[in-house]
């Protein structure tokens, strides 16, 4: 999400232009790997480590290559992410899977109605 314009926040960035987007695509790598570092030094304890390969150095460097505008066509794409969704679909992945709406991992999951769920009966 943060490589390929996946945030709904790079809709809105989009409408002041190209260097809006890139500006905030820089914030939010920052973000993650400030949060992978904190996130490992709690999985260590348990002898595991996370990786996160669409974030290695060299996958980070090659995703940057790829223009903002197929990455995003404008404010109103509610897509977006589309290099992504032409990989998936040229390695078979259908159609109806790889174009389907994004949603936010916490409302795509649940995750979000069972916590509202759980504050009412606290």
């Amino acid at each position: 999400d943060e490589l390929f314009c996946g945030y709904n926040s790079y809709r809105e960035a989009i409408e002041k232009g190209e260097d809006e987007v890139t500006k905030m695509m820089i914030e939010k790598l920052k973000n993650e790997g400030e949060m992978m570092v904190a996130i490992n030094q709690v999985t260590a304890e348990f002898g595991v480590r996370m990786i996160q390969p669409f974030l290695s150095p060299d996958f980070v460097e090659y995703a940057k290559k790829i223009p903002i505008s197929e990455k995003i066509h404008g404010p109103d794409d509610i897509q977006r992410k589309h290099p992504i969704r032409e990989l998936a679909m040229d390695y078979g992945v259908p159609e109806v899977a790889a174009q389907k709406r994004k949603k936010a991992l916490q409302y795509g999951s649940q995750i979000h109605k069972s916590l509202l769920k759980s504050r009412k009966t606290s």
